[in-house]
C-alpha cells in the first residue's frame, strides 16, 4: 500500500510539472504573438527578435521552435 501512495504522488508531481511547463510555454507563445501583432513591430530577423526579448544563447532552440510553430500556424511572419 505504501508503494501505491508513492507511485500516486510521483505521477501527481509529474502531471503538475508538465502542466507548469505547458502553461509557461503557452505564456511565452502568447507574449511572442502579441509582440508581433503590436503596431510598433517591424519585420526583423530571428537574431534581432532574440535580442529584443532578451533570450539567452542556451534558450535559442526554444525560441526557434516557438517561432517555427507560430509561423507554421500563420500567426506570425518573420524574415528568414
Amino acid at each position: 500500500m505504501d508503494n501505491n501512495i508513492k507511485k500516486s504522488n510521483k505521477n501527481s508531481n509529474y502531471k503538475k510539472d508538465t502542466l507548469c511547463v505547458n502553461n509557461e510555454y503557452m505564456k511565452r507563445k502568447d507574449k511572442i504573438t502579441s509582440f508581433f501583432l503590436s503596431k510598433e513591430y517591424v519585420p526583423m530577423t530571428r537574431k534581432e527578435i532574440a535580442g529584443i526579448l532578451n533570450i539567452q544563447r542556451q534558450d535559442m532552440n526554444i525560441l526557434e521552435n516557438t517561432l517555427n510553430e507560430l509561423c507554421d500556424l500563420r500567426k506570425i511572419n518573420i524574415w528568414r
